[in-house]
This record gives structure tokens, C-alpha cells and sequence, in this order.
């Protein structure tokens, strides 16, 4: 399905769905309505419905062992690995000496094995003992946006197979590009790791599953040898970086005794005060991708939507990040593809919960941006988050710039750079 026609059906579906009228009862319907109605569809059965299609490159498709060897693998454990240097240098935004692409063995939210994929991009430099040049050299591990729900909208997907193929249009690539982290860090001598951290079922938004995938990236291929380690990302990234903080202790010690610092900006900090934020505005789009991502993790979830919501869901279970943005021209409600109460429901408190992730330390400093003008991301949860990682011992440094959502990616930029290079650098 081309863009236009999958922008068409999300706009479309969901502006029939959330804002149409009924139409008019007629003779055949009201005879059909006497009809036993078929029986409800399983959770299984709407999860199979919303998850994303092939993206028809097995490297993200599949794992490479069977589902015994993936089973018997140990977290981190590489599957997989190819050369993407030739597709990956014109868009990486800086002159690298190589592009790797890692699939290996991770965990998904309810700890079940699956796999995971990252592409390490080399800066300029001495091969070391690995065969890679970053033994021993600091590694920023860079946490993109993704903020979509198809495979074919990831970093690795792009780094593989090129813009077009990913369908990243020339001014996506420009926006994409700034401000540049990955090409300031690679300009500075510092190689990069982009984890495509939504996994395999594209679950945006949910903490473990990114957290997971990013420090099991790390595990991987030749990321052990490397030295100093700083995760950064803004908004959904940040979701991302903050997940793979917080898990580090518990899931990967060996990682986090090298992790050095977490910058983020942009924090989606709490998602229960997004549901009204976001709600019935132009991030509604962005909003309702997330409820997704998020339910694609957790399917119990997906037993709050009402069966158009889930129609809505199958309908732009593939879309990337502009076409979900531009959704959200309908202004649409997402109250009314859900059941009766569920965004209060038990079922949803659970998750709010379990998304905050509140009672885990990261074990490094934290450093956070934020817009002082936010209006669909609030700063209020932001500066609780701040207070919390302070009262669990976590020297935290808060800067609240100029802008809202969108302009504060800039406006709080300079600082965060110079705060990663140090903690990279020491």
C-alpha cells in the first residue's frame, strides 16, 4: 500500500469511526440484528489482527535459529550479522568506517525469548582486537524517535535497504537530521549504536520491551569490549532510554556497571496524564500509535477497544511516523473506540503503573530537557520523574528551555551535547 493510500485509510477509517453519524436503520439490517451474534474474538485473535506485516527483509522478519535455538539462547546472544555500509553512509549523516547490523536474542515485556536488532555505526579509527574500532573507545547509544508501527519504519530497516525502500522522503531525512546527534558523535570520534528498540512487534512506547532490546544490543557482537556507555533520546527515544536505564541493574548488571549517563528530552513521563493531553488534538494520532505499541506488549489491553477499534488498529498496524502524526487532522476522540470506562479500568491503571516504572534507579546520572511551553507533553510528570530518580540516589540535572514539544528539541540540544560528550569522554 503506497503512503498516500495508507495516510487515505487512517484519516478515512478513523474520521468514519470516531466521527461519523449512524446511518439509517434499514429492513435488511434490522433483520440482521435479530441474528445470534458471533462470538466474541479471542485476545490472541485481535493481537494477531494489529500486529505489523512482514516488512519482506528476513533479518527483521525472523530470527535466525529456530524456535528451540532461539529458546536456548542466552540473552544477548547473537543470531545474526551482516554488512550495511554501503546503504548506511550516505544517511548516516557523518563519515563512518563501517555499518553492522546485529540480530540477536532478547526478551520481550512478558519474558518470553524473541529477537532483537541494532546497527552499529563506526566512526573513523583503529580497528581494535575485535575486529571493530571500539574497543575500549565510549559508545553512544542512540535512541531514535521511531514513533511508528510498521517494521519497515525502523532505523535498521532504513540502514539496510535505503530511504526509499523505508519510504523516508527526502524532507524526513532532513527533519531526521536534526538536531544531529548521531553525526555530532561520529564527527567527535564516538561510534554509535542505533537499537531498533520497538522490537519485532513494534511495540512503541512500552519501556520493557525497548529496555530489553537496548541492553541486550549491548550484549551482543563486539558492544561488550566497548568502554563508556551514554543511552540518549528525545520523546519516544526517551521512553526508550529511560526504560533501558531503569532495567539495567536488574536485567543486565555488566551493562550497567559501564553506563555513564542517560540524557533525555522531550520525556512522555506519564502515560495516564497523556490520555487527556494528547486526547481529541493534533496528537491524537501519535497517541492513539502509542496505545498500540503499547498493547501490542500488553494484549490484555487490547480487550478495552470496541471491535471498530480494533478494525482502526488493523487498518494502520503499518504506518510510520508521518502518516500516525497526520492522523491526528481528525481530532478524534479516543474515548469512543473504547469500552465504557476503560481508560480508568483496572486493566489500564495496571499499566499506567507499570509504564512509570517508579521504584527503579537508573544507575548512572540522568540529565533531562524539557520544553517550559508543553503543552501535549506535560512538564509537571517530568519534574516528578526528576524528584524520584533524586529520592533513589540519582544525581539528576533538569533543564527546562524555551519552547514547546517540537522547538525544545533544539532549544535544549546544546547543552545535552556537551553533557553526553562529557560523560563519553570522562
Amino acid at each position: 500500500m503506497s503512503k498516500a493510500r495508507s495516510l487515505f485509510s487512517v484519516l478515512v477509517v478513523s474520521a468514519m469511526a470516531l466521527g461519523a453519524a449512524p446511518l439509517a436503520t434499514t429492513p435488511l439490517a434490522a433483520a440482521q440484528s435479530a441474528l445470534p451474534l458471533p462470538p466474541a474474538p479471542t485476545t490472541d485473535q485481535r493481537l494477531e489482527a494489529v500486529l505489523p506485516s512482514p516488512s519482506g527483509d528476513a533479518f527483521f522478519d525472523a530470527p535466525a535459529v529456530d524456535a528451540d535455538g532461539l529458546a536456548a539462547a542466552t540473552p544477548g546472544e547473537e543470531l545474526a550479522r551482516r554488512d550495511v555500509t554501503a546503504m548506511a553512509a550516505p544517511i548516516a549523516g557523518a563519515p563512518i568506517s563501517r555499518a553492522t547490523q546485529f540480530q540477536f536474542r532478547t526478551t520481550s515485556a512478558d519474558g518470553s525469548p524473541t529477537f532483537g536488532t541494532a546497527t552499529l555505526l563506526e566512526a573513523p579509527g583503529t580497528e581494535g582486537a575485535s575486529g571493530h574500532g571500539i574497543d575500549g573507545e565510549p559508545l553512544l547509544v542512540y535512541n531514535a524517535a521511531i514513533d511508528s508501527l510498521g517494521r519497515k519504519c525502523t532505523p535498521g530497516f532504513a540502514y539496510a535497504n535505503g530511504d526509499i525502500a523505508a519510504g523516508v522522503s527526502p524532507i524526513r531525512r532532513i527533519i531526521d537530521a536534526f538536531p544531529p546527534v548521531v553525526a555530532d558523535a561520529l564527527r567527535s570520534g564516538t561510534s554509535v549504536l542505533v537499537p531498533d528498540h520497538q522490537g519485532p512487534s513494534m511495540a512503541y512506547a512500552d519501556p520493557f520491551t525497548a529496555g530489553h532490546t537496548i541492553l541486550d544490543s549491548l550484549r551482543t557482537g563486539p558492544m561488550p569490549a566497548a568502554g563508556r556507555l551514554v543511552f540518549t533520546g528525545y520523546s519516544g527515544g526517551a521512553i526508550a532510554s529511560l526504560g533501558a536505564g531503569k532495567l539495567a541493574t536488574e536485567y543486565a548488571p555488566e551493562v550497567a556497571e559501564r553506563l555513564e549517563g542517560v540524557a533525555v528530552g522531550g520525556v512522555p513521563a506519564d502515560f495516564e496524564t497523556l490520555m487527556t493531553s494528547m486526547n481529541s488534538n493534533l496528537a491524537v494520532g501519535l497517541l492513539g500509535a502509542a496505545t498500540l505499541g503499547v498493547a501490542r506488549a500488553h494484549p490484555e489491553m487490547l480487550d478495552l477497544l470496541t471491535d471498530e477499534g480494533v478494525q482502526i488498529a488493523s487498518a494502520v498496524k503499518d504506518s510510520c511516523m508521518d502518516e500516525v502524526s497526520l492522523a491526528g487532522a481528525t481530532l478524534a476522540d479516543i474515548d469512543r473506540i473504547a469500552a465504557p470506562g476503560a481508560l480508568e479500568s483496572p486493566t489500564a491503571e495496571k499499566i499506567y503503573d507499570l509504564a512509570r516504572m517508579s521504584d527503579r534507579a537508573i544507575p548512572a546520572p540522568l540529565y533531562i530537557y524539557h520544553g517550559r511551553d508543553e503543552f501535549w507533553v506535560p512538564l509537571g510528570p517530568v519534574r516528578a520523574l526528576a524528584a524520584k530518580q533524586r529520592d533513589l540516589g540519582v544525581p539528576v540535572t533538569m533543564r527546562e528551555v524555551p519552547g514547546e514539544h517540537f522547538v525544545a528539541t533544539f532549544t535544549g540540544y546544546p547543552e545535552a551535547k556537551d553533557w553526553i560528550h562529557s560523560a563519553l569522554r570522562g
